[in-house]
């Protein structure tokens, strides 16, 4: 899931990430609390909003709870970029 959403973000691809957070959270609404769904909607709302600050501080938060792979590492460097 977090996979997928980072690929739709690396895209560009905002609306497709809005599209897959919701098709996760109506297959399953307890997701809607889970970390990885806050991560995403986090990224998803700071790279809407343009707030660079808000993407590198849902990074930051993700980070020091779940270490971010080295793959992860790489898409939030690309989409960053």
């Amino acid at each position: 899931m977090v996979k997928a959403g980072l690929l739709l973000l690396s895209l560009d691809d905002l609306v497709g990430c809005q599209v897959t957070l919701q098709d996760y959270q109506d297959r399953d609404p307890a997701s809607a609390n889970s970390r990885e769904i806050k991560f995403l909607t986090a990224l998803h709302s700071a790279l809407n909003s343009a707030d660079h600050e808000a993407f590198s501080t849902a990074c930051f938060d993700q980070n020091s709870v779940i270490p971010l792979d080295k793959f992860k590492t790489d898409v939030l460097t690309r989409i960053k970029s």
